[in-house]
Parts: C-alpha cells; structure tokens; sequence
C-alpha cells in the first residue's frame, strides 16, 4: 500500500467518508446521494451502487463492503430507520 486511498479502499472522489472515524462520531452525518441506505442481515448499510462502493454501519467503525452488489436485494430503509437501526445496534 502506498496511498491513502489504497489503505482506506475508497476512490478519492466519493463524497463520504472513509471508515476512519467510529461511528459513534458520525451520528446523523448527511447521506449523500445517490447513497441508498438499506438494510442486510440485521446491518444497517449505504449502498452506493452508481460508485460500486457500500458501507455497513454495524460496526465500531463503518467497514467497506467488498463487494457490494451483495447489497442490491437489501431492504431500501428511510434515512430516519437507518439512524435509528444504527442508534440501536450502539446503544
């Protein structure tokens, strides 16, 4: 790895963040589109298929989804329900 992008796996133009800060930290942050916040097996996730990019927020921090055309069946949530999923997996 020689870059922080290769470190983090997220191309530098996408509007998010990379799984840097816990998530904790970044309750209720702007979801931006064209981000679809869903929900698979129990985890509240943001799928951002246009990028080919996915996050799931279940974690400490949110973790890259390495593949995440595994997200394309999720259940589609409201950005209140993912915050609140995500409020209660950390609570």
């Amino acid at each position: 790895m020689t870059s922080a992008e290769d470190f983090s796996g997220v191309p530098p133009d996408l509007p998010c963040e990379p799984p840097s800060l816990r998530v904790l930290e970044r309750l209720d942050e702007p979801i931006h589109a064209p981000g679809v916040c869903c929900v698979h097996g129990g985890s509240p996730c943001i799928l951002f298929d246009d990028w080919d990019y996915a996050e799931d927020w279940s974690g400490e921090f949110v973790r890259v989804i390495t593949r995440p055309e595994t997200l394309t069946a999720a259940t589609r949530v409201s950005t209140e329900e993912f915050w609140a999923l995500v409020r209660q997996l950390h609570s």
